[in-house]
């Protein structure tokens, strides 16, 4: 007897089992005075059910019905290992299930044959053959009431205790450590085929910020110091992760072989921090609306370090450590926006003109530093622009 694994309380919601499609027989009625025939017993019930099962028509061309065998296959080889584990204490469930899918590999491997056969005709037409098939109907049978609905119990039973171990993490209140874990429990959900459950968890809103404000570098310690400089002091950014960077023993092999023919491009920058800066507008007389240019610095994450220290022979690697840029956010059209493409103009002249007095930007904190700066002398000369013309009407 069919002897399922216990339920497992969990937040999962079950797939029902899929019932296969019965083509019922016309039944007659016998006529009067006749002897009353004999009920069937279970055993043949059993075999008419299976006798009239439908099979979907994607599964009665072999190209397509092979390749169907091998995954069920390997989900039963998959079930059979989490029974063997959870079952343990109840012998003779266990051994009924292994009894079962003993059989149904029996029928696989001549269902096998069966497309062999078929495909030195083609294989991508209906064969008869595999459409009057038992082997076939007892297979999809057994798929459709038992493992579809069983191994995905037993995979809830095997993973609900590695997701309360990452539940855990939650009471620690440590922002990296619980991301860290969903993106763990996400993964596993997925690796275990609850789509719709992994879809739904963890999606919370504000989650790029939120992963930005805990960024780290796993190779380069300054840029993690300098970051964590800018966060001390309120300034928020979004970090955009271009491409995993090799660590440094890797890097450093990579970027000889590397040549710098684009220009800086984002194949050497692997990061980009968009900052749009926290200034008072109303101060100046501008709408909260209409936000300032946005700051976009790209940084080598393998490279990145300040500039006074490096080496002499180092110096010409500035350009390929950070480079910035700046943003309108708008699209800089309209002619009745208070920042256009003329304020971008201004914005990279000061940076030209601090570069040729100052030299080199020394890290991304000197960079904000410098933003903030412009873009408050920008604010000041728009107030200053906007008060004139307000005396001369």
């Amino acid at each position: 007897a069919h002897a399922p694994p216990p339920h497992v309380q969990a937040p999962f919601s079950h797939p029902p089992a899929k019932k296969p499609k019965i083509s019922h027989a016309e039944t007659t009625v016998a006529p009067a005075g006749t002897a009353k025939t004999q009920k069937p017993t279970e055993e043949e019930k059993h075999k008419t059910e299976i006798e009239n099962i439908k099979i979907p028509k994607e599964l009665l061309i072999a190209n397509q019905c092979q390749p169907w065998l091998e995954k069920q296959k390997k989900r039963m080889q998959e079930m059979e290992e989490l029974l063997m584990k959870h079952l343990v204490r109840n012998k003779k469930a266990l051994l009924a299930y292994k009894k079962k899918m003993s059989d149904r590999r029996t029928d696989m491997d001549v269902v096998k044959s069966i497309c062999l056969q078929s495909q030195f005709g083609g294989g991508n037409k209906l064969d008869a053959a595999l459409a009057h098939s038992l082997e076939l109907k007892r297979v999809y049978h057994f798929v459709c009431t038992f493992v579809d609905r069983d191994l995905c119990a037993l995979r809830q039973k095997q993973i609900t205790p590695i997701l309360l171990q990452y539940i855990h993490a939650f009471e620690a209140c440590e922002p990296r450590s619980i991301i860290e874990s969903q993106q763990r429990m996400k993964r596993l959900l997925h690796e275990n085929e609850f789509e719709s459950e992994a879809q739904r968890f963890g999606n919370i809103r504000g989650a790029e910020y939120i992963e930005s404000q805990i960024f780290e570098s796993e190779c380069n310690e300054v840029l993690n110091q300098d970051l964590q400089l800018l966060r001390d002091f309120g300034v928020e950014f979004v970090v955009e992760i271009v491409h995993k960077m090799k660590h440094k023993k890797e890097t450093k092999n990579a970027m000889k072989k590397e040549k710098i023919d684009n220009g800086g491009g984002d194949d050497v920058f692997n990061l980009r921090f968009r900052f749009e800066g926290d200034f008072e507008l109303q101060m100046y007389g501008v709408a909260e609306s209409e936000k300032p240019p946005a700051l976009m610095v790209r940084i080598n994450e393998a490279r990145y370090r300040h500039v006074y220290d490096m080496l002499m022979s180092q110096k010409g690697q500035c350009d390929e450590c950070m480079d910035f840029t700046f943003v309108l956010n708008n699209d800089g059209d309209d002619d009745g926006a208070v920042f256009r493409q003329e304020h971008i103009e201004w914005l990279e002249g000061e940076r030209m003109d601090v570069i040729k007095n100052n030299g080199r930007f020394v890290s991304v904190v000197n960079v904000y530093n410098f933003y903030h700066q412009a873009i408050t002398m920008l604010l000041n000369d728009l107030q200053t622009q906007n008060d004139t013309a307000i005396k001369t009407e």
